[in-house]
């Protein structure tokens, strides 16, 4: 188990972490183990110094061990894009999803807010009229 500090400050000195010290502090993360402002710090020195391949690794498997899981009977797709590009392109992700469910490919689109583009795929379904929170039945 790492401790906070031996964490800030390898992140101070623009060091990376390892699978095992992200994963950890992912998990206190997403289990509101630590402090908000702790967790701003740790996030802005994550992008300040630039998100390290075991960084970003250890993130994931927490996400994806954390993620609910969904049984789903359907052929379905999904066109998520990867958002916060910073570079305002367009949201070609949700364009894509409406194209192909026009054409009747089923797809399970998910998405979240504008952070740094006009529109995310949150906001776009959502001005369409389309409902954005199903539950698993629907």
């Amino acid at each position: 188990m790492y401790q906070i500090k031996e964490i800030f400050k390898k992140l101070i000195h623009k060091e990376n972490l390892t699978i095992n010290q992200s994963s950890e502090i992912f998990e206190k993360i997403i289990n509101k183990n630590i402090d908000p402002i702790q967790i701003s710090s740790i996030l802005t020195f994550l992008f300040l110094k630039g998100e390290s391949f075991e960084e970003i690794i250890g993130a994931v498997n927490v996400l994806k061990k954390k993620a609910k899981k969904i049984n789903l009977n359907n052929d379905l797709i999904d066109t998520c894009g990867t958002g916060g590009d910073n570079k305002g392109s367009f949201n070609f992700s949700t364009a894509t999803a409406i194209l192909l469910s026009a054409c009747g490919v089923k797809v399970a689109k998910h998405g979240n807010r504008s952070i740094t583009s006009k529109s995310g795929s949150s906001d776009v379904l959502s001005s369409l009229g389309i409902n954005i929170n199903l539950e698993e039945k629907d």
